[in-house]
């Protein structure tokens, strides 16, 4: 009975940049991909299968920063659709805010 040769040494590297999350990966020296993007719930489940608490520990930091970022970014949208929408209504016969 003859034995399949083992495969070759395969590796990946997970990154984030932005608000995203990035992946290279290569298999005996040869890369496969190079920033495939990858959602932050695959990174997550990754982080949670391999039961590394340190791992774990560090895609729990930077979701917390990519939340807050989001949050922010949130609050200033909000802000400015405010006030564009009462720029809007300024502009709008039969509006309360209509400038004559």
């Amino acid at each position: 009975m003859t034995t399949a040769p083992a495969p070759p040494p395969a590796a990946s590297c997970g990154r984030t940049a932005d608000a995203e999350w990035t992946v290279d990966a290569t298999r005996d020296g040869t890369t496969i991909t190079t920033g495939a993007v990858v959602s932050a719930e695959a990174v997550q489940a990754v982080a949670d299968n391999l039961h590394d608490a340190k791992l774990a520990a560090a895609v729990a930091d930077v979701a917390a920063v990519r939340r807050a970022d989001a949050a922010g970014r949130v609050e200033r949208l909000r802000a400015e659709l405010t006030a564009a929408e009462a720029l809007l209504a300024s502009y709008t016969p039969g509006s309360p805010n209509h400038r004559k």
